[in-house]
């Protein structure tokens, strides 16, 4: 025998032998590439493919995702996890032949078998009690669902939030783990609280019903060039369900005019002005801005509502402004600077008149009050009439109760410091030729801001040379002791002409009285031909009165004089 063929005859002995000697082994042990529940139990015994399986336990990991994208885990080494089999291995170690083992290298070999958690329910209670869906900051307490306006329609919507406790978790993780599921959805393991009230709610659903009905509404309410619209979306914002039937909701389209009132009245509010001289201050008194009509505004609308529909709700002022630009003077208006002693009139953002003028006198504290106003009626040729006076002018414009701006054919100079001592009554006066080029050029409703000017007090620190003087002046002084004084005993003719006084006095009061309240008429309805009329009428009845009490004067006087009772 050569020496080759005795080697072949040894390898094949020893193969054999291998051979042999590993059936002998995997007679009681798993073939290589065997497993069980996915744990590779090659090599083992029976005894030791279970320690395996049990060991397993601690590499098991169960993760658990919730609502807004929040997960987290579970892990089988915290909570003391093993896997205990429920049936013994030894029946699939008897299936397998102990001579095929070789072929286990190409032909892998997977049982499962049913098993049983083994884990600590203390451990279990402290992970679930630490997960993070319990956090504060991801606890979400659901709300009853609403309806919304989503798409270009309504429709209920459920707010489900996230909240959730650790005795609704921990039912669903102990199952979760017994049966050594790897992954858990809260949300569909039903753990998170519900709302009262769902999208499925009927009166939810018979709400968006009614409110899509409105489909198409538009409401425009307009302020200038500035607009607020409501459409379909904001239709619920003005309505409630009662009873199965949408109502527009009078408490609610009352706020929201209240609300657009106080952003768009501008009467009473400080107004901002950039003067001539390019200063920029701030006017808080007037009698000049809008102001709504809150209450005939909101049934207008309530109407509107109501009907649905593309349309334009005016809204109802009690008092005009003649702009919702620049404030609300517009670029047409009166500028009155009292410092400078001169009036500019703008039409349509251009200066077209300028002019020096005298204004109230500022020693007697008869300045012009500095705000802004409107001019409430044009007249020409007509008489102003006061206490102590009767002047007839050609163009008188007011825009304050009895101040406004005339002309004064009696002054030769206008301008410069004139008004301190010698100014007017409190209008603004002008050159003749000057007011009727103003008169031409202005309406009723243009803007008046008036501003600058002495007090009293500066007026007369100003003629003590910048030092307010220690006594009153000779002249407020002598009016001041002769309204003290007593008057001595009258006789009966004296008596009489002082009862007609008396009355003559009340009667002026009675129409300055009715004056100012045709004064309020025309300055919130500058446009309104009545309440022109009515003005026009109680400014000559308030003429006639002081006509009427200048005469009952000059009466009383030459009584005295008669009586011996004056010198």
């Amino acid at each position: 025998m050569n020496r080759t063929l005795k080697i072949l005859l040894i390898s094949l002995c020893g193969a054999a032998a291998v051979y042999l000697g590993l059936c002998g082994y995997f007679r009681n042990h798993f073939s290589i590439f065997t497993y069980v529940n996915g744990i590779n139990i090659s090599g083992s015994s029976v005894s030791g493919a279970e320690k395996r399986i049990y060991d397993s336990g601690s590499d098991y990991v169960l993760t658990i995702t919730g609502r807004n994208g929040v997960t987290d885990t579970i892990r089988g080494d915290e909570i003391g996890l093993r896997q205990v089999p429920q049936v013994m291995l030894d029946g699939i170690l008897s299936r397998q032949s102990a001579f095929s083992w070789p072929v286990s290298f190409i032909s892998h070999l997977s049982y499962s078998v049913p098993v049983k958690a083994d884990f600590s329910q203390e451990a279990l209670e402290d992970a679930v009690a630490g997960l993070a869906f319990l956090d504060e900051d991801n606890l979400r307490a659901p709300r009853d669902a609403a309806c919304k306006f989503e798409n270009g329609e309504y429709r209920p919507v459920s707010n489900d939030g996230a909240y959730t406790t650790a005795e609704l978790i921990l039912p669903a993780v102990s199952e979760a783990i017994i049966g050594m599921r790897t992954s858990l959805d809260l949300d569909e393991a039903g753990c998170y609280a519900k709302a009262g009230v769902t999208d499925t709610d009927p009166a939810l659903v018979s709400l968006a019903n009614a409110l899509n009905e409105y489909k198409g509404m538009e409401i425009t309410v307009p302020f200038g060039e500035d607009k607020r619209v409501l459409k379909l979306e904001n239709l619920q914002n003005f309505t409630s369900f009662e009873d199965g039937a949408l109502q527009i909701d009078e408490e609610k389209v009352t706020a929201f005019v209240d609300a657009l009132a106080d952003k768009y009245d501008t009467k009473g509010k400080p107004h901002d002005f950039t003067t001539t001289s390019g200063k920029s201050i701030t006017l808080d008194a007037g009698s000049y801005g809008w102001e709504m009509n809150r209450e005939e505004t909101a049934a207008l609308l309530t109407e509107a509502l109501a009907a649905g529909g593309k349309t334009t709700v005016e809204p109802v002022f009690k008092q005009t402004a003649r702009s919702f630009i620049n404030g609300d003077i517009g670029d047409s208006y009166v500028e009155c600077d009292l410092d400078e002693q001169h009036v500019y009139v703008y039409k349509d953002g251009e200066l077209a008149v300028d002019t020096d003028c005298v204004s109230g006198k500022a020693v007697a504290g008869n300045g012009t009050p500095n705000g802004i106003y409107a001019i409430y009626s044009k007249q020409k040729n007509t008489v102003l009439v006061g206490e102590g006076y009767r002047s007839p002018v050609s163009y008188w414009m007011p825009f304050y109760r009895n101040y406004g701006l005339h002309d004064a054919n009696w002054r030769s100079a206008f301008g410069s410091n004139y008004y301190i001592n010698g100014g007017s009554h409190g209008c603004v006066n002008l050159p003749v030729s000057i007011a009727g080029e103003i008169y031409d050029n202005v309406e009723v409703g243009t803007p008046v801001i008036v501003f600058g000017g002495m007090t009293r007090n500066e007026a007369l620190a100003y003629n003590n040379g910048g030092k307010m003087p220690d006594v009153i002046p000779e002249e407020t002084t002598q009016k001041k002791a002769a309204a003290a004084a007593p008057a001595p005993a009258p006789q009966q003719s004296v008596e009489s002409a002082m009862a007609q006084v008396n009355a003559a006095t009340a009667a002026a009061a009675q129409a300055q009285q009715i004056l100012d309240a045709a004064t309020a008429m025309v300055q919130a309805n500058p446009q309104d031909a009545n309440a022109q009329a009515t003005y026009a009428a109680a400014q000559a009845q308030l003429a006639q009165a002081h006509a009427n009490l200048y005469a009952a004067n000059v009466a009383a006087v030459q009584a005295a004089q008669a009586a011996g009772l004056t010198q």
